[in-house]
């Protein structure tokens, strides 16, 4: 029995094939390898990451709100508070510059709410002792022991430390990036906090509920009796926001949920293309071994035996490949990825594991995937019978008659030929240099978006100085012009979430503005482009505006949409403002000036300069420059792969036929002029069509991965983006092409006189 074992014909040719087709199961298995080593990688630093996020959020007691009240709450309104179902804590803060143009904000210790995590060191403990935010720190260079200068007074850095409530850093909730290079926190004790001036104080509270498995609607009634409390004491706040509205929170849980799905949908594709290549390469083995198959067919071999024959070595490559891949993922992959995330995010020491999830995503599904499709494929490709396979005819429905063609020239007609012969094949190289195409475009594009949308903000930047106001000033300034503004909320269905809308009133002479607001019809407004391609929003819209604190809603037309595309907008002409808001008539809450101003401490709530707008984005360049890499060379895997497979199936299958070719007297460069130039042609084809498609795809993307964020980015692909797409991938071609041109010299003139037919 082990003799018959042993000798089992079907055994045998395992390892002949396996020398055969090496070429081709060594560069799937490549293939398999990098892409297991990306997705698990990406998913395992994903699940450690939103493990780490939400433990977190839950062990320091993340707030569940915050607001800014311009001035202290009094005992009697904090008691009126300590009514509602909510645990109330102040949570006040001073910015302060530092490193000539950094912004710093200050708080002191926390214990009940909001808790520190400490990375590194220990918290101050003495007076003049201050912990930094880790992300904010490493971007400046800074390290524990370092002194700091902060408004004349020397500062020990004596800890490392990340905070659940800024696990991404945005100074302002209405920011579109963060900006872990020009804004941090940091903490400091309590008698270091009591010697800053009263004036410097923004009065900031917390707030959690009582009750932890309250619903939406619940949560929303509460809020609204905190509101009431505020109006009816007629406390002025500044901002007023949920922990699902609080960027500085919840982005981190938001970019966490486009991602994972987003490297799912890839790894989805690709294990399909993949599949097909298979596909491809056993439906060409059939074709080569159909002697052989016909011969075991006579001699009493079964159907299910020789699928499960033709199926091993695929599904031994994919099983290979999947655990190389997730070895270097554990290995290799974790760090790098890693470096994604605690990079952009101010986030707590990771926690990794097991991810059984990956495995089964890179390991079990396409392992799957390949038994189903193929296995189908195989049983209908087996169904001949043994006569067929032996005389090498193995089509069900033959044809009768060759497709005519035009009256062109030989070589056209024959490169045609060749195509139509193989266009399944080729319909393989087409989706593949499509998704590859894809991934290179995604990679490239991440750059040159992120400058152009940073070089168009600083461009859209009205003034030098933008200062906003707690109250109107009795002052008049001659090189500023006075502006009303006031932050509503506008709803959208997409990342079903209230975005912050600046609702401006402006000059209607205004030297800074030179939209048309001086002869709105009333009730009408314009809005900026940006909001406008946000929520597809046209000319003759009505939208609804609703102001958080006091719940007072505003339908207004949209008169016309203009271009600003620093963030969600819509003006009116001063006059207009103040009468649709109820408003005095005289009212104004900041100044647009070119130069500074010198406004009293009491009256300024704070000051935009252009400079900061400036320093915004580096952080998030960094980031995608690291994407561009990884992009790139993913890219350039799958093109390599894919081109080589697939050109060598199509050599392969002609062999002979270029070998007659040889025979007859054609020279080695028309015969490459002829087999080459088909696929070439083919490859360029493919390339060209792909373009407009991954144009559009990406520009779908872009409004899926962006839909949470407060801003709206539109992808910027220029002509060079596009041209060095189509260059790489013919540069890879033709390396591969450079490969087959030696196997065509290699190809003899003896192989004319082998019976394949």
């Amino acid at each position: 029995m082990v003799s018959g074992l042993m000798n089992n014909p079907l055994r045998k040719r395992y390892k002949l094939e396996l020398k055969d087709r090496a070429a081709r199961y060594i560069s799937i298995l490549i293939i398999f390898i990098l892409m297991v080593f990306i997705i698990s990688s990406f998913l395992i630093v994903a699940d450690g990451v939103s493990s780490a996020y939400n433990n977190n959020q839950i062990e320091c007691k993340v707030e569940d709100g915050q607001f800014t009240s311009m001035v202290a709450l009094d005992s009697f309104v904090l008691e009126e508070m300590q009514q509602l179902p909510i645990s109330l804590s102040p949570n006040y803060y001073i910015e302060e510059k530092i490193l000539e143009d950094k912004l710093l904000r200050i708080y002191t210790l926390r214990s009940t709410m909001n808790i520190q995590t400490l990375w590194q060191g220990h918290l101050p403990q003495n007076q003049y002792e201050i912990v930094l935010d880790r992300l904010f720190a490493a971007n400046n260079g800074l390290s524990l022991q370092d002194e700091i200068i902060i408004n004349h007074k020397t500062y020990l850095i004596v800890g490392m430390i990340s905070l659940p409530d800024y696990s991404a850093l945005f100074i302002e909730n209405t920011d579109i990036l963060m900006d872990s290079f020009g804004f941090g926190v940091a903490l400091v004790n309590g008698d270091t906090f009591q010697s800053y001036q009263e004036n410097q104080v923004n009065y900031n509270y917390s707030y959690r509920y009582d009750q932890r498995d309250l619903s939406e609607e619940e949560k929303i009634v509460i809020s609204n009796d905190m509101k009431e409390i505020f109006l009816k004491n007629q406390i002025p706040l500044k901002s007023f926001i949920a922990q699902k509205d609080n960027q500085s929170i919840s982005f981190v849980k938001d970019d966490l949920g486009s991602d994972v799905p987003l490297i799912k949908s890839f790894l989805y594709i690709i294990q399909v293309i993949m599949t097909f290549v298979f596909t491809v390469i056993i439906a060409n083995a059939i074709e080569e071994d159909a002697a052989v198959i016909g011969t075991l067919f006579a001699s009493g071999y079964r159907k299910k035996e020789l699928i499960i024959h033709y199926l091993t070595l695929p599904v031994l490559v994919v099983l290979l490949g999947s655990i190389i891949g997730n070895i270097l993922a554990y290995t290799l992959g974790i760090p790098l990825f890693q470096g994604l995330y605690y990079n952009s995010y101010s986030l707590p020491p990771i926690q990794l594991r097991l991810h059984y999830e990956a495995l089964l995503l890179t390991t079990s599904l396409p392992i799957t995937i390949l038994l189903l499709i193929n296995t189908t494929i195989l049983y209908f490709k087996l169904s001949l019978s043994p006569l067929k396979f032996l005389r090498r005819d193995l089509k069900k429905h033959k044809q009768t008659k060759s497709i005519k063609l035009p009256n062109f020239s030989f070589l056209t007609r024959f490169r045609i030929r060749i195509i139509l012969q193989n266009k399944g094949n080729y319909l393989i190289l087409f989706l593949g240099i499509l998704f590859a195409s894809f991934i290179l475009l995604f990679g490239l594009c991440m750059q040159p978006t992120m400058n152009q949308y940073l070089e168009t903000i600083k461009n859209s930047t009205v003034s030098e100085y933008q200062y906003l106001l707690k109250s109107p000033l009795d002052h008049e300034y001659t090189d500023a012009e006075k502006f009303s503004i006031q932050g509503l909320e506008i709803y959208s269905s997409m990342a079903d979430k209230n975005f912050e809308v600046s609702f401006y009133g402006i000059n209607e002479n205004s030297i800074f503005w030179d939209f048309p607001t001086k002869d709105l019809p009333s009730n009408s407004i314009l809005i900026s482009d940006s909001l406008a391609k946000k929520l597809n929003i046209r000319i003759g819209d009505t939208i609804t505006l609703t102001n958080s604190f006091t719940l007072d809603t505003y339908h207004l037309h949209v008169y016309d949409i203009v271009s600003y595309p620093a963030g969600f907008s819509v003006f009116s002409s001063m006059e207009s403002f103040n009468q649709q808001l109820e408003k005095e008539a005289h009212y104004f809450n900041g100044y647009f000036s070119n130069s500074p101003l010198t406004i009293p401490s009491d009256y300024l709530l704070t000051t935009i300069t252009a400079s900061e707008i400036s320093s915004y984005g580096n952080q998030m360049l960094s980031i995608f420059n690291q994407m561009a890499v990884i992009c790139s060379f993913a890219s350039i895997v799958i093109y390599f792969v894919i081109f080589y497979v697939l050109t060598k199936i199509i050599i392969d299958k002609n062999t002979q036929s270029i070998s007659f070719m040889k025979v007859m007297g054609y020279q080695e460069k028309e015969v490459k002029r002829l087999y080459l130039k088909a696929t070439t042609l083919v490859v360029i084809f493919s390339l060209l069509i792909s373009l407009p498609i991954i144009y559009y795809a990406i520009r779908y993307i872009f409004i899926f991965v962006y839909a949470q964020i407060s801003g709206y980015i539109e992808p910027y692909i220029t002509t060079t983006v596009f041209i060095a797409i189509f260059a790489l991938g013919l540069l890879t071609y033709s390396c591969i092409n450079w490969i087959h041109t030696k196997r065509i010299q290699k190809i003899n003139m003896g192989e004319a006189l082998k019976n394949r037919e």
